[in-house]
């Protein structure tokens, strides 16, 4: 899970550069550039517009982060059960359920795969099921996050309440329906700063959450 905790970082710290500049940014109106000794060589008027495309980035860049987030703490598991040796015996019921609907999705015959898993199908069976794409496919939200939850047996210490507002704005956004500052009409900075750092805070504890569940081997059937 370091590896899913450093991105996790990363992608927040590229968060927090834009927070910064945007509530520092409503405080003016005017922004000036300067060069090593101080002096301006360029300044440009701070307008509504500017602090609304401001505001629409920052959503887009939280739906990225938690996009990679939850891919990260997903495909943790299931490297965890290929290194581990794993198999779909051992797991629980909801999992096992979960990766016979991934096969039957993902292989049209059953030499397609076979040349996966040949002869070791029970041990080779979850990682051959896992195909990220089919779990988010760009749409992560409340539910998904529930269900997926329900499905592994993990229990997230957060309400991941803003998830949906991030996926509208994202598909908004990305599909052009709307313009970046046009979108950012929706809400205040205050309303986007929070809303940024409430999300920031829901990832944090699903990491921490994800990696008791595999510490403790919660995916077990044993552990029921």
């Amino acid at each position: 899970m370091d590896m899913v905790l450093d991105e996790y970082k990363d992608r927040q710290e590229d968060i927090d550069m834009l927070v910064s500049l945007i509530s520092s940014l409503k405080e003016g109106n005017k922004l000036i550039v300067v060069d090593e000794n101080n002096e301006a060589i360029s300044e440009m008027q701070i307008n509504e517009d500017l602090i609304n495309i401001l505001k629409s980035v920052i959503y887009v860049m939280c739906y990225n982060q938690v996009e990679s987030t939850v891919r990260g703490c997903v495909e943790t598991i299931y490297d965890h059960l290929e290194d581990t040796c794993t198999g779909y015996n051992e797991l629980k019921v909801s999992i096992q359920k979960e990766l016979l609907h991934s096969v039957l999705k993902i292989y049209e015959t059953g030499g397609s795969l076979h040349k996966k898993v040949g002869n070791e199908l029970e041990l080779k069976l979850p990682k051959a099921s896992f195909q990220i794409r089919r779990i988010f496919n760009g749409n992560v939200s409340k539910r998904t996050m529930n269900e997926l939850t329900r499905v592994y047996g993990i229990t997230i210490t957060a309400d991941p309440k803003d998830l949906n507002l991030l996926k509208e704005a994202r598909n908004e956004l990305a599909h052009g329906n709307a313009s970046f500052s046009q979108y950012g009409r929706k809400d205040t900075v205050d309303d986007c700063v929070s809303i940024s750092s409430r999300v920031s805070s829901y990832l944090s504890t699903m990491i921490h959450c994800f990696d008791e569940y595999i510490v403790n081997k919660y995916y077990l059937c044993s552990q029921n």
